[in-house]
């Protein structure tokens, strides 16, 4: 069974950004006529480019980051941090080093969709555990993530190459 089917909650899925190439137009293209006549699809709304990026992760309550190629840093999930939203994120790359479990997120392995579904189903039941990430997503990212930490663990480095 799939996620839709496994939740009674009330959910929508919102996309922001467009296709970079003729690539990502046809995989658009192919997930439209694939799914539109699902009874879930009508939950799906494309906003297209925003400039507001900020503003459009502020104002959702979990973020999926379901990628599975490896990204060093996704700076999506510092900027959903920032702007207080949780993430539930497949474990790949440098997701691990951004998402404390329980803290700012959830992380899921990107190649078990079962366990993921049924963990995300889970989330979306309950509200008053999204809600009470946001202050906690926020907080993680600018006490591990601030500009202070970045020149801080740089001094760290650099002083480890200092000769006497």
């Amino acid at each position: 069974a799939n996620f839709a089917q496994r939740t009674s909650a009330r959910w929508e899925l919102r996309l922001a950004g467009d296709a970079q190439n003729e690539e990502g137009r046809d995989l658009w293209k192919t997930v439209q006529e694939r799914h539109c006549t699902a009874p879930w699809w009508k939950r799906v709304k494309h906003v297209g480019w925003t400039d507001d990026p900020l503003g459009f992760l502020g104002d959702l309550d979990l973020l999926l980051f379901t990628s599975s190629d490896f990204d060093p840093l996704p700076t999506v999930l510092l900027e959903s941090g920032q702007c207080g939203t949780p993430v539930f994120a497949a474990n790949v790359g440098g997701v691990p080093e951004i998402v404390a479990e329980g803290t700012n997120g959830w992380i899921f392995d990107p190649w078990d969709i079962g366990e993921a579904a049924e963990r995300l189903a889970q989330l979306t039941k309950d509200r008053k555990l999204l809600r009470g990430m946001r202050a906690g997503a926020a907080e993680h990212i600018s006490r591990n993530f601030s500009l202070g930490k970045m020149i801080e663990q740089y001094q760290r480095i650099y002083s480890t190459l200092a000769r006497p």
